[in-house]
């Protein structure tokens, strides 16, 4: 691949498009400072001058075919046609930050933005807040003002005005103050706990799921446990879930569960699954605009309990058929954006 000035004819730059077989270039788009290439063995992307270049192909990223027939941008997309289909690439800049060039553990698991907005970052060693201006992360050990955290394992992280809930994978939680970056002891009743999720609900009360005591609820300065007073027979909750009509979702690996707040009572929600048989593993819960309620599985991809099904009490679930091999993803994590898309986390990257 060559750039030439066109007012000289002077070569300006060479770009080598290298991998196990011959490449043919088919087609060219320049969009913004870039240059996508179309090519028989995937999608070239490089910049105006030539000088690095990224391969998008089948196997790491999705694309429908190697073969690479025509390329078209349109607002901020690019549309990819190949011969097993069309596919579409939105470009978005990402930073990876880890334990070499800013200093955060490289096992991350939670993080949380604070009153503030400064982002905590909760790894498998500790808790780190970024500094934006300097792109590092400091270890909350240099910055405490009241002594080190109970256990350096953070599984989960919930804001809640000035402080930040932090759960822990053996010893409970504490509770940080971001201001005075002092931390509260854990109460009495959550020694050992293995907290999963920590939610703030808009009732003023703090659930807490755990992997090995059930269900707790704390409603001002009272803890419940749901799994001690029968409320509640699940030992292991790995989803705790608000509604857009505040209703709390409950969910264990392969049971989903709706509070009643007239009642304190936990409904069952049985779902039906679409083509499969028995429940699979339950990952993930989350919830559109539209007021839908998306679930995703283990190996079994992802489903919608819609709206309309909600209102008429059929719990029937709609299967998401994107493709065959997302009909058999595992969906760790469901997100919506402004936009209403949703953004999911699968085995094999971010849908």
């Amino acid at each position: 691949m060559i750039s030439i000035d066109v007012y000289t004819g002077v070569l300006r730059n060479h770009l080598e498009l290298t991998i196990d077989s011959a490449i043919s270039v088919i087609a060219l788009l320049s969009d913004v400072d870039s240059l996508w290439i179309a090519t028989n063995s995937g999608l070239v992307h490089t910049n105006d001058s030539l000088s690095s270049s990224y391969f998008y192909q089948q196997a790491s990223s999705g694309l429908t075919s190697d073969h690479v027939t025509s390329l078209y941008s349109d607002n901020g997309l690019i549309w990819v046609g190949t011969y097993q289909g069309l596919n579409t690439f939105s470009s978005v800049p990402f930073e990876i930050y880890n334990q070499q060039n800013s200093g955060v553990f490289d096992d991350v698991l939670a993080f949380q933005q604070d009153s503030n907005n400064e982002l905590w970052v909760g790894t498998f060693n500790g808790l780190f807040r970024f500094e934006a201006k300097t792109g590092s992360h400091t270890p909350f050990s240099i910055i405490s003002k009241s002594g080190s955290l109970i256990d350096h394992r953070i599984m989960t992280m919930a804001t809640n005005g000035e402080e930040i809930w932090l759960g822990f994978r053996r010893n409970g939680l504490q509770v940080l103050n971001t201001s005075s970056l002092k931390v509260k002891p854990p109460p009495d009743e959550f020694q050992e706990l293995e907290v999963t999720k920590i939610l703030h609900t808009s009732g003023n009360r703090t659930w807490i799921a755990s992997f090995n005591r059930g269900l707790y609820m704390i409603d001002e300065g009272n803890v419940t446990s749901y799994l001690s007073t029968g409320g509640l027979d699940e030992k292991s909750i790995t989803i705790l879930f608000e509604t857009i009509d505040q209703n709390l979702i409950v969910s264990s690996e392969q049971s989903i569960y709706r509070y009643e707040q007239d009642s304190g009572t936990f409904t069952p929600l049985k779902f039906e699954f679409d083509e499969i048989e028995g429940i699979p593993l339950i990952l993930s819960v989350s919830q559109n605009l539209a007021g839908d309620i998306w679930i995703g599985t283990k190996d079994r991809g992802l489903f919608i309990w819609r709206v309309s099904d909600q209102t008429s009490s059929n719990l029937e679930l709609y299967k998401v058929t994107a493709s065959p091999d997302f009909n058999l993803s595992t969906i760790y994590e469901i997100q919506f954006d402004g936009n209403n898309f949703a953004w999911c986390s699968t085995q094999s990257g971010i849908l």
